[in-house]
């Protein structure tokens, strides 16, 4: 079990430009789909990722984005991207456990839920 005292240390993304404060000693994953969509998943060590996890998805927009059909359809907003790079980014943020791990984990989830900043200016 994590104690939400323990130490909390500073994940900066400066590409995706967001920051989130993970416990030390958790492990960390990325995955990409395409260039419009990438994962960032923390989970603790020693435990399986798919029992105890925190992600960050970064989807990538276009400043054409007021609603969700402004992505228009795959081929559209894939052209659009490739042409015209990185715009906006949208953030979906998920921190998971079993039901009969929420008294043991949720404190600490919902603490680093809460470290969540986006829009990390870009280092030099």
């Amino acid at each position: 079990m994590y104690d939400i005292s323990q130490i909390l240390y500073g994940y900066d993304d400066p590409e995706e430009r967001f920051s989130v404060l993970v416990p030390d000693g958790w492990e960390s994953g990325l995955g990409e789909i395409s260039n419009s969509r990438r994962t960032v998943v923390f989970y603790p060590r020693g435990v399986p990722p798919a029992e105890v996890n925190v992600s960050v998805v970064i989807t990538n927009v276009s400043v054409e984005f007021t609603r969700l059909g402004s992505f228009g359809n795959v081929a559209t907003f894939a052209v659009a991207l490739g042409n015209n790079g990185r715009y906006n980014r949208l953030y979906t943020l998920t921190a998971q456990c079993g039901e009969e791990q929420v008294a043991q984990w949720g404190p600490l989830l919902r603490q680093i839920v809460a470290s969540f900043k986006p829009d990390v200016p870009p280092t030099a």
